[in-house]
């Protein structure tokens, strides 16, 4: 454990509404380098964030919802590791995030009938995904810098599940604009030296 990591939570900063979703980011990056993970970890970060009855999940920013972007992480990480919270579909307050890019995605994941229903709804979220992974920017503190939060969570899912096609027409579009991975990582991650940037310049430079 370093300076990104909480050593209570098993989770990897920078800290917030979002520490589970950098934690699968990382967990991803060491299976794909074919590096040990440790599953002990990734469950105790999944247990930091779930309610008390195992209803759902809280961000440690108690003064926020779980989001779409938390929840897309915690299923991407229990995948991984393979536990069973991605198993479960109907979690606290699902409908603040219903948006049909995740149902898919988190449907599909979970396997079952849910799971076969969403394999016909893949091509919607592979659209939403290549779209993502295009140029975009947006405004922050009056200066436009690249968008890469969606092209990351992107990455994850495409990580995460078979979807061959898709992940190549992405990989295609962040060589055209950004010309490997590693370098969406380091705009997000400003710190070179945090551990997801590591591991992300270990895999693609």
């Amino acid at each position: 454990m370093n300076k990104f990591w909480d050593k209570d939570t098993h989770t990897i900063g920078p800290f917030g509404e979002n520490e589970i979703l950098f934690t699968a980011e990382y967990w991803m990056f060491k299976k794909l380098l074919k590096e040990e993970i440790n599953i002990d970890e990734m469950d105790a970060a999944i247990k930091s964030q779930e309610l008390p009855d195992k209803s759902g999940f809280v961000s440690k920013d108690k003064n926020e919802s779980w989001s779409h972007d938390n929840h897309s992480g915690l299923v991407c990480l229990s995948k991984l590791a393979g536990l069973d919270y991605h198993k479960k579909f109907f979690y606290k307050d699902m409908w603040r995030r219903m948006h049909p890019r995740d149902l898919i995605f988190y449907a599909y994941v979970s396997g079952g009938l849910l799971g076969f229903l969403a394999t016909f709804f893949l091509p919607l979220l592979s659209i939403i995904m290549i779209i993502s992974c295009m140029a975009s920017y947006k405004n922050i503190d009056g200066d436009m810098v690249p968008a890469t939060d969606g092209k990351i969570l992107s990455w994850l899912r495409l990580n995460t599940i078979n979807m061959p096609i898709t992940k190549m027409i992405c990989n295609l579009l962040i060589k055209k604009n950004f010309k490997t991975w590693d370098k969406v990582f380091a705009i997000y991650f400003k710190d070179a030296d945090h551990d997801i940037n590591v591991l992300a310049r270990k895999l693609y430079e």
